[in-house]
């Protein structure tokens, strides 16, 4: 967490760069007359604990702004060996769980 949200105990700024290709993406989307669906992995239950509010407002400002799709599975309940020790990727076990609720979602 340390490592990807902050620098000398300080909250990093939003990337300008990945933001920029975001609203490209976006546009070519739209010019395409395509559907951009976010999707939400499964974070482990301290990681999405310990997020920086100020990331999650950010996300949720963007999604909104432009009406964007999301399939949020951040929340769906996994046991810890279906991630790998950085709590925000799925092991190969949970990649199946993931898979297998996707199927779910789509069959819905």
């Amino acid at each position: 967490m340390k490592f990807q949200y902050y620098r000398d105990n300080k909250l990093n700024e939003f990337s300008e760069i990945n933001l920029r290709y975001l609203d490209e993406i976006i546009a070519l989307c739209k010019s395409n007359n395509k559907e951009l669906i976010i999707f939400n992995t499964p974070l482990h239950p301290y990681y999405r604990s310990k997020l920086p509010a100020e990331y999650i407002n950010k996300f949720n400002s963007i999604t909104e702004t432009y009406d964007l799709k999301v399939i949020d599975l951040s929340s769906l309940s996994l046991e810890d060996d279906c991630y790998i020790p950085d709590g925000d990727h799925v092991s190969e076990k949970g990649s199946l769980l993931v898979t297998m609720e996707m199927i779910r979602i789509k069959n819905y």
